[in-house]
């Protein structure tokens, strides 16, 4: 069927290893046409809306994804790997109370709750600030 359907993507993704080569290697797909938008933003969106593209390859965790009518497909066969949160911290501002605090974020800061803070920002408007601090005040052990 994809060979009917029209997919849009960054400008890389007809050549990223990621893009339209790895959907054709995990999964055999071949589309009819590739136009090239943005990454699942704005120029993603109308095009989807309007039926100018039928596919599109979208953030996962974006807030907004709720609110289109839109089925989003799980990639059950991983072509795309895990893009988890990773903290970076300078070696000279590393102290053992900061490294705890940002494993302890690391290891509930999911995909889930990404997308639960997402919508806060993007569908209900709320300040990014102040969604991220009430977030580490709920799951935070006091830290």
């Amino acid at each position: 069927m994809a060979h009917q359907l029209t997919i849009g993507g960054p400008p890389e993704f007809p050549v990223r290893a990621l893009g339209l080569p790895g959907l054709k290697r995990v999964y055999g797909l071949e589309f009819k046409a590739v136009k090239s938008l943005d990454m699942g933003g704005p120029l993603t969106r109308l095009a989807l809306n309007s039926g100018k593209i039928d596919v599109a390859t979208v953030v996962s965790t974006q807030g907004n994804l709720a609110k289109e009518d839109w089925v989003v497909l799980e990639d059950d066969k991983h072509e795309q790997p895990s893009q988890n949160v990773v903290p970076l911290v300078r070696k000279a501002s590393l102290t053992p109370k900061i490294s705890e605090v940002l494993n302890e974020v690391s290891g509930k800061l999911n995909n889930a709750a990404l997308i639960e803070l997402n919508q806060q920002v993007d569908l209900q408007h709320k300040d990014p600030a102040a969604v991220a601090e009430q977030w580490v005040k709920t799951h935070l052990n006091g830290n």
